[in-house]
């Protein structure tokens, strides 16, 4: 297609076959400096609301994870024992500024975001050289002011790198188009290589890098062994940045090539395993958190092989094995996978991990105005279609989108998976947008009607809830981190309105997973008062606890809920804040207790020391009676008289309760209770010496 009458058109820059132009083409260019300071104003706004919300400074999972693995480097611990589960790129960025600059969080997000804005001036750079200039400057402001990459950029995580290497190789290919060089295919691999220590999935770029040698601008009339040459140039660039940390894996695992990372095997399970649902979904045998996942895919594959001990190179071959195998045997399905990720990734929700950014939009009001994939899908894919300057300039695009498309096809949808093909696509959607305006310049209203139309409809169905959307649980997950959030804020019932709003949303929905609904409903429930209690909001905590007990969940489930509850009342009914007494509370729980483990001592012996009335020692003293009649251990035995000491020593039966508890103490050799045993002995023993001295 023409380049002038899809992007340029009456009074819009033509690009000529080099793409310099004028002295304002270079990067004194003002159009260039208007997106970055459009970038920089929406930067500046959004660093203010957030270093002033709840969600600065909430780094957990993924971001906490990075966060401890940089501050263990910058202790000077770089060497590690096994070979890396994670890309280490942005784990030793991260180190090399916490050594310097010390935990000054703030600064750090304000260094990504200059980052961003930097992104921003490239691709309006590198988009101009091709596209011309109008489209350029409207693909610069829509970089510059879209929602999820700003929002990323504010995160202490490694996602905001994606967008950033890929407009760099995008630039770098650019401008090998217009004037071969060895210094943009080094630039272009070094690029690549970059992604790769972020996430291994960018290797895919480089065959971006490749086909620009061999078919794009360049490539015309030059011979076969001077493109070789050039392949050569870039493939060595991508090694040689990628060899230290090849290297370093071989040194820690006897010789094994991992390029990167021993962590795509889990990745290829998750993404084409027998769960793969087009999402992130663990296996149930797969605690969903970085510290301990890979650990879990550990010893699930020792479990199946029969082994006593894998490394992580051979448990990330396994289940490489595993996921391949499991697209052999049943293709169809594979193909109903690929065609479902391609329709989540098409919509406008961010799916989330641990950075969510639906519910920040309500915590963070610039970010709720900036716009989202939605707004752009449209128009992007409209713009996809019209290769601007030519298929040879516009190949870049298709061939860098393409790469991070696959990305999701190969594993799932991620929000953060996406993020790095943005930068294109809003060159792909201003390419879009400017065909619209050239048509009505040129009067050709009906089919700028139509191209309209078209966009919108796509648009309104990027809106819709993508595939799969009702069967999860992701505005639950808004709800509890609205809460969280709360309780930062030192909210106490924006807190409680929020878990509720959490636990009942949960309640309603129905979901794909073997886990029963009442269960977790439970488990809901027992974050919600786990949160509360580590705020110090220990009365709320406990109604959350009470409500996990209750829920029809599993035996084992229940059991742990119940056994976490109790201790949890034992430590702080009496705790230092001097809170009081909720003997009621005590009893509920040991009934449900009760109901579980009919024949355990421990629970009631551990309630004495908090009973304060008679009626309750009266209860607790039937209650040891019954369940020491059912049990036979010495260590039912040992509790069995600890609880009668503590009650004979709250009536003021000196003698009867040191002579529980000296048999309490003869019942274990190691008795959790013994210095307080001790003391009632000694107690007594002090006693009957005074009454002895008297007589």
């Amino acid at each position: 297609m023409d380049h002038g009458s899809a992007t340029g058109g009456e009074g819009g820059e033509q690009v000529d076959s080099a793409g310099s132009g004028s002295r304002s083409s270079g990067w004194r260019d003002p159009f260039g400096w208007i997106v970055v300071a459009t970038a920089l104003l929406v930067r500046v706004l959004l660093w203010l609301q957030w270093t002033n919300s709840p969600v600065h400074g909430h780094y957990v999972v993924d971001h906490g994870y990075y966060l401890d693995w940089a501050r263990t480097i910058a202790r000077g611990e770089v060497w590690a024992a096994e070979t890396f589960e994670q890309a280490p790129g942005y784990a030793y960025l991260l180190a090399g500024y916490l050594a310097t600059f010390g935990e000054r969080f703030g600064l750090l997000l304000a260094v990504q975001q200059l980052v961003g804005a930097t992104g921003c001036l490239l691709l309006y750079h590198g988009a101009r050289r091709i596209v011309g200039r109008p489209a350029a400057l409207v693909a610069g402001l829509l970089t510059a002011t879209y929602g999820p990459l700003a929002f990323h950029e504010l995160q202490v995580m490694k996602s905001f790198l994606s967008p950033f290497v890929t407009v760099v190789c995008f630039y770098a290919l650019v401008r090998f188009g217009e004037k071969p060089s060895w210094i943009w295919l080094v630039t272009a691999g070094a690029a690549v290589a970059a992604g790769c220590l972020v996430r291994e999935s960018h290797v895919l770029m480089f065959g971006a890098v490749l086909a620009c040698v061999w078919a794009g601008p360049a490539a015309v009339g030059v011979p076969i062994v001077q493109r070789i040459r050039w392949t050569a140039v870039a493939t060595t660039t991508l090694v040689v940045c990628l060899l230290p940390t090849t290297l370093r894996n071989a040194a820690v695992s006897g010789g094994a090539f991992v390029p990167v990372t021993t962590g795509g095997g889990e990745v290829c399970y998750l993404a084409h395993g027998p769960y793969a649902d087009g999402y992130y979904r663990p296996p149930d045998f797969v605690d969903p958190h970085p510290l301990r996942e890979h650990e879990d895919f550990r010893v699930e594959a020792m479990r199946r092989t029969g082994r006593f001990a894998m490394s992580r190179v051979e448990v990330s071959r396994y289940w490489y094995g595993e996921g391949w195998k499991a697209v052999v045997e049943n293709p169809r399905r594979e193909l109903w996978l690929v065609g479902r990720k391609l329709a989540i990734l098409g919509h406008d929700f961010e799916v989330d991990d641990n950075a969510n950014f639906t519910a920040t939009r309500r915590l963070v009001p610039v970010l709720g105005w900036l716009p989202s994939f939605g707004l752009l899908f449209g128009l992007g894919l409209q713009g996809l279609f019209f290769p601007s300057g030519g298929w040879r300039r516009w190949q870049v695009v298709w061939l860098l989108t393409a790469a991070h498309v696959l990305t999701v096809l190969l594993t799932y949808n991620f929000g953060r998976f996406r993020l790095g093909m943005m930068p294109l696509w809003c060159l792909a959607a201003a390419v879009g947008l400017v065909v619209v305006v050239t048509r009505l310049r040129q009067r050709r209203t009906a089919t700028a009607v139509v191209l309209v139309l078209v966009a919108a409809t796509a648009s309104a169905w990027s809106y819709r809830s993508p595939p799969g959307f009702a069967s999860k649980q992701y505005v639950v997950d808004d709800a509890m981190f609205l809460g969280q959030m709360a309780i930062r804020a030192g909210d106490r019932e924006e807190a409680r309105r929020r878990f509720d709003e959490a636990v009942r949303l949960l309640a309603e929905r129905t979901d794909e997973s073997s886990q029963p609904d009442g269960n977790r409903v439970a488990l809901q429930s027992w974050k919600a008062a786990e949160a509360l209690r580590s705020a110090g909001w220990l009365d709320l905590a406990h109604r959350y606890y009470e409500e996990a007990v209750r829920r029809p969940n599993r035996p084992e489930n229940r059991v742990y809920l119940v056994r976490h509850w109790l201790s949890v009342i034992l430590v702080t009914e009496r705790s230092e804040e001097g809170l009081p007494v909720r003997s009621d509370r005590l009893i509920r729980a040991l009934e449900a207790w009760q109901h579980l483990r009919p024949d355990e001592v421990e629970p009631w012996a551990l309630a004495t020391p908090i009973a304060t009335t008679a009626h309750e020692r009266r209860r607790l003293a039937l209650e040891l009676e019954r369940t020491f009649a059912l049990a036979h251990s010495g260590e039912s035995r040992a509790w069995y008289w600890s609880g009668r000491a503590v009650l004979a020593d709250a009536a003021g039966r000196a003698d009867q309760a040191a002579d529980f508890a000296a048999k309490a103490l003869r019942a274990v050799a190691e008795h959790p209770w013994r210095p307080r045993l001790e003391r009632m002995t000694r107690a007594h023993g002090r006693a009957d010496r005074s009454e002895a001295g008297s007589r």
